[in-house]
């Protein structure tokens, strides 16, 4: 599990928020729907992390009320779905929602472990605030590994052509190096950034070697930065709390490195070579295939164009040949491509790198098991100290479970009526808010809604998708749920604190 990238700052920051209030008062509860509840958080979330459709898109108080009402019409579609049904009966949907519950005890297990764990010493917030508003300009290249020794690093700091001389040792090029900028909120580089931000860097320093292409490393050369200096106190202010956050972010992923050292300590991961060479193979063709056509066939079987992130692969596809032979051998347990290609059921796999040349396949693929063997680890561990029973844990996967059930229930009503899955205005008003009517008639006595704390709500006007960066299942809330335009809150009594 890796834990740098701003997605992943959003979110720890989102988790610690609400898991603050829940050990002060509990999350506030703004509808019961039966057994389901909706927070305050999931109703702010699910209108502002994913597209609102053009019928309730502005935050006005009709806007707003049929928002809470496609909310809660999702729950009373996950009710009467049930779990008697194909979807619930599905291995594939069975395991996305394990893994989507694993995921969330995971960072949980990162907050706990690590992030509250962590300080911000005054000192070293101040060092990343006094570079935090720069734009770096770098000059750079990339060597081999095995040219890089500390003593030339020592002779390019103390002279500057020795930087400039590898360079053209290395290139043959005489006139020209690389340059880039580097700004505080550009994403990637993470020891660069750090090397940049965290400490006092003086024009013409040497920094690196920094892990660059297979084989290679970055050296770079600092040619100077531009900054404004014209900066407001309430600028000013946001910038010493990106500063603080920073250093936050950094020593707490020291304490999480060092906890997962110890869980890790002695676990071995052997590869099986000839098999691991044919699985190679057969997950290059489809990784450099279409990946999204090996899943759609079952994404709108079962839910139309809704759910943005059904993306499990067919665990069996192509792999028939060798789903029998070992793998590998993790802490003395072997492991076949069959049960390998099950576990990714539940944990796709995480490339380090976002896009990669064919000749990097096997080491990225290599490197993507690595990190699902930690994370299983971290998985076992966080099951140990029971996060799948926290309140955040059950919340955030039953989110997931009862959007997917509402959006088969759903269409499996349009399809009682003969009607396409694709949504529109036009369709939702004619079709499914009667249906919704009903539903809401049948559960009026399970229902329950906070008003008060309805009535406190803003949101904003942009359009916003969120993804978390670095984990298996990026999407962050489910699509908005297109089941209702109505905008009568005339069901249901007040929820009684």
């Amino acid at each position: 599990m890796k834990t740098t990238g701003f997605g992943f700052i959003l979110l720890i920051t989102v988790l610690m928020l609400i898991s603050c209030r829940q050990e002060k008062a509990g999350p506030e509860i703004l509808a019961r729907v039966a057994d389901r509840v909706i927070t305050v958080n999931e109703f702010i979330e699910r209108a502002e992390y994913s597209f609102r459709p053009d019928y309730c898109r502005e935050d006005n108080y009709i806007h707003r009320k049929i928002i809470l009402n496609s909310l809660i019409a999702e729950k009373l579609l996950a009710l009467e779905a049930g779990t008697e049904n194909e979807l619930y009966r599905n291995t594939e949907f069975q395991q996305y929602i394990r893994g989507r519950q694993e995921q969330v005890m995971r960072q949980l297990y990162y907050l706990r472990q690590a992030r509250e764990k962590a300080a911000a010493p005054e000192t070293a917030v101040s060092q990343v605030f006094q570079n935090i508003n720069r734009e770096y300009r770098l000059e750079y290249y990339q060597l081999p590994q095995e040219q890089v020794n500390p003593q030339l690093l020592s002779a390019m700091q103390s002279d500057s052509s020795r930087f400039y001389q590898s360079f053209r040792d290395m290139t043959g090029i005489q006139d020209t190096i690389p340059t880039r900028t580097i700004s505080f909120n550009q994403p990637g580089d993470a020891d660069l950034r750090q090397a940049l931000f965290h400490n006092q860097v003086l024009p013409g320093a040497i920094l690196g070697p920094f892990p660059g292409e297979t084989g290679f490393v970055m050296i770079a050369r600092v040619k100077g930065w531009i900054s404004d200096i014209s900066l407001s106190e309430t600028v000013q202010a946001d910038l010493r709390a990106q500063a603080r956050e920073e250093v936050l972010r950094v020593n707490a992923d020291g304490v999480f490195n060092s906890k997962i050292a110890d869980l890790m300590r002695g676990v071995t991961m052997e590869l099986n070579p000839p098999v691991f060479r044919r699985l190679v193979q057969l997950k290059g063709e489809q990784y450099y295939q279409s990946a999204r056509e090996r899943k759609e066939a079952f994404r709108k079987k079962v839910w139309g164009d809704d759910q943005q992130e059904m993306v499990i692969d067919d665990p069996l596809a192509g792999l028939d040949e060798i789903l029998d032979l070992p793998l590998m051998n993790v802490a003395g347990n072997e492991w076949t491509v069959a049960e390998f290609e099950q576990v990714l059921m539940r944990h796709p796999l995480v490339f380090r790198k976002s896009k990669m040349e064919p000749e990097e396949f096997a080491e990225q693929l290599r490197l993507a098991m690595v990190d699902l063997i930690q994370d299983l680890y971290i998985t076992e561990d966080a099951y140990r100290q029971e996060l799948d029973q926290d309140p955040l844990v059950r919340q955030k996967t039953a989110l997931w479970q009862d959007n997917m059930l509402a959006l088969y229930q759903r269409n499996q009503k349009l399809d009682e009526l003969g009607l396409s899955h694709k949504m529109n205005e036009e369709l939702i008003a004619a079709h499914l808010n009667p249906y919704i009517r009903q539903l809401q008639e049948k559960y009026n006595n399970q229902i329950s809604i906070n008003t008060e704390a309805f009535e406190k709500i803003k949101l904003t006007h942009t359009d916003m998708f969120v993804v978390d960066s670095n984990v298996p299942f990026p999407v962050k809330v489910p699509s908005f749920p297109q089941v209702t335009t109505l905008s009568l809150l005339d069901y249901g009594s007040e929820l009684k604190k």
